[in-house]
């Protein structure tokens, strides 16, 4: 469960997100929809820590952000940007994702790059794919 309570965020003089209040239950699916400039990524970035608050709350799973390396477990996030080494092959950064988050199963990943035949581009430069 995720809980926003009067989150605000300012750049400069002008507060982008003022007094935001969500609350998303387990089992829903939330889709930020709005104008250029509305605060989504702002808000999106305040919850995983990309952005630094400028007031508010945010909890996941009972765990507020404040206690970032357990928070920071609860969720995942995939930018719309991903800035990663252009080198370092697909396999590799999952394997490091997943030891970040104490998830790594091989089985599972195997499992994976089967069924959605990936097992020659796998280990291709990340910088290589389009």
């Amino acid at each position: 469960m995720l809980t926003i309570l009067n989150l605000t965020k300012k750049f400069g003089k002008q507060e982008v997100l003022k007094g935001v209040d969500l609350q998303v239950k387990k089992g829903e699916i939330l889709g930020f929809v709005g104008a250029n400039g509305a605060g989504k990524t702002t808000t999106l970035h305040c919850i995983t820590g990309l952005e630094v608050q400028d007031g508010g709350n945010i909890v996941i799973n009972n765990i507020p952000k404040t206690h970032e390396t357990i928070f920071k477990k609860q969720f995942y996030f995939i930018p719309d940007t991903i800035h990663v080494f252009k080198n370092i092959s697909a396999y590799d950064w999952i394997h490091f994702v997943l030891k970040l988050y104490e998830k790594l199963d091989e089985e599972k990943l195997d499992y994976y790059i089967k069924s959605f035949e990936m097992q020659k581009s796998i280990y291709k430069p990340m910088g290589t794919y389009s």
